[in-house]
């Protein structure tokens, strides 16, 4: 079930608002048997554990809810954490396309918003970037397993869908000042 949130940028990180919209988006458009819903939920959690922990490890210097993860396996578990994470978020990476587009395209002729949609132009389709993002979770489920074993997995795994139970989805595309800020903030040209 999906629940309706006035969603903002300090609500939900874009990357996060976008995920959710493309992998809502598939499945409800035909992806409606029970392994893509639950392949698409699993990735979405996914997304939300890598950017919550990566975050909350570089402020505080420490895993607020450890997996099982001795200090002997720490540093290879965060980089493990950080590799996926860019994986999931490649297309919107400052170095991505779209953020070079987005930067070289600063000559004052273009508003913000036309600016963000030429920008966005350069992502692959919703399909691909959904197949990504499924393949990027599975990729990280069995890195995961395989460094540090099942017990640290389903670990996450329950984690991560407690961290995704308090997003909410969001339904309504973006309008335009959205798509400028979300592009804006995702090329490093916010704030």
């Amino acid at each position: 079930m999906l629940r309706v949130l006035a969603v903002t940028r300090a609500s939900v990180p874009w990357t996060l608002f976008l995920l959710s919209m493309l992998l809502a988006s598939a499945g409800a458009s035909g992806q409606s048997d029970p392994d893509s819903r639950s392949e698409s939920q699993s990735a979405e959690a996914s997304y939300a554990y890598l950017q919550q922990t990566l975050q909350s490890y570089r402020q505080t210097g420490r895993l607020a809810n450890n997996p099982g993860i001795d200090g002997a396996e720490l540093e290879v578990f965060i980089d493990l954490l950080d590799q996926h994470h860019r994986r999931f978020a490649k297309d919107f990476h400052v170095d991505s396309a779209m953020c070079t587009s987005y930067r070289n395209s600063e000559d004052g002729e273009q508003s913000d918003v036309e600016r963000a949609r030429a920008s966005l132009a350069l992502l692959p389709t919703p399909g691909e970037l959904v197949t990504h993002f499924l393949a990027s979770d599975r990729d990280f489920q069995n890195e995961l397993e395989y460094e540090f074993g099942r017990i640290v997995l389903e670990n996450i795994n329950r984690a991560k869908y407690a961290l995704s139970n308090e997003l909410a989805l969001p339904i309504e595309a973006m309008d335009d000042a959205s798509l400028a800020a979300f592009v804006a903030v995702a090329c490093g040209a916010g704030d």
